[in-house]
């Protein structure tokens, strides 16, 4: 009797180390499969902290350009505005010159005018020279 006692607890014991060694092998693949986890996320982490860092620099990039094209943008306005001066000073001495050309068109209308009384009077004149002659 003591030796069937001792056969059953030479199984019991064997069956009891057989799953002992089931959960430390179990527990061996769960403790691999999180450290294995584990890495895959640090590499996930160290790219996504690296797309971030990309991002940043694209950020500072963009933001430079946009301070470029600001100042693009004012140089652009001040030139346009100066143009828009240039311009009305051009019509301005556009209305003068057409002015100008009015009074010389004036002149010249009294110019000729003052010929043709001149010539007249310069005929008459002759007219009456000539009934003096002997």
């Amino acid at each position: 009797m003591v030796a069937d006692e001792v056969r059953k607890l030479a199984e019991r014991t064997t069956k009891a180390t057989k799953e002992i060694e089931f959960m430390i092998l179990s527990i061996q693949k769960s403790t691999e499969d999180a450290v294995k986890s584990m890495h895959g996320t640090k590499e996930n982490v160290s790219k996504g902290t690296e797309v971030a860092q990309k991002s940043a620099d694209a950020i500072s990039n963009i933001n430079a350009l946009m301070g470029k094209l600001k100042e693009m943008i004012t140089q652009i306005a001040a030139a346009t505005e100066e143009q828009s001066q240039t311009s009305e000073e051009i019509s301005r001495s556009s209305e003068e010159i057409i002015k100008s050309q009015d009074n010389v068109s004036s002149a010249a209308k009294q110019v000729t005018s003052s010929s043709e009384e001149l010539s007249n009077f310069a005929a008459e004149l002759i007219k009456t020279v000539n009934t003096y002659k002997i």
